[in-house]
């Protein structure tokens, strides 16, 4: 299982790089295909050591007040939790607003930090294909999508530089840790 990353980015350690994590869609993923697991950070921080450069920022969306536990995981990580309770209308229907307020970010990093050369996104939800193809739209922008295995929005393929599944990065990375190769 080979998870390369150096083809497409600066191995000078010269990459900055933004972190987005819908974090409610990669949780009801990986419940959804295994009730008894959970989404857990540790390996994504591990992922980005690989990258090297900066990290500009890393932001999890969700309803903080219903995940309040992986909210508090997250944090040791210094991850900046932006929380966004979802909206009820007047049939007592509930919409999550996540996908918009991660849009929104995005763009303001496209704007107001250039150098910002690399966005991982931690989703599997089609509603984020047109911030990516903004994304793509300024050279030298690497998009890399991280998504639960059996969630993945078809419409991803072809849009991404890169589609990484979370259950094999927890296996490679599992592997890695046991054969001591980090």
């Amino acid at each position: 299982m080979a998870l390369q990353i150096e083809a497409l980015v600066d191995s000078s350690n010269s990459n900055v790089i933004s972190v987005f994590i819908d974090y409610k869609n990669l949780e009801k993923g990986i419940r959804d295909f295994n009730p008894h697991q959970h989404f857990d950070f540790t390996y994504i921080f591990l992922y980005l050591k690989l990258f090297g450069g900066n990290i500009l920022t890393i932001n999890a969306y969700a309803d903080w007040d219903y995940y309040k536990i992986a909210g508090q995981n997250l944090k040791k990580f210094r991850v900046n939790l932006i929380n966004i309770p979802p909206l009820f209308n007047k049939y007592n229907r509930k919409k999550d607003l996540v996908d918009i307020q991660m849009a929104i970010d995005i763009q303001e990093i496209l704007d107001l930090n250039p150098e910002n050369n690399i966005f991982i996104i931690l989703s599997g939800d089609a509603d984020f294909i047109l911030i990516i193809k903004k994304i793509k739209k300024h050279s030298e922008k690497f998009v890399f999508l991280i998504s639960e295995k059996y969630s993945l929005s078809s419409y991803f393929y072809g849009v991404v530089d890169k589609i990484l599944f979370y259950q094999d990065l927890v296996k490679f990375l599992n592997f890695k840790i046991t054969s001591k190769i980090f």
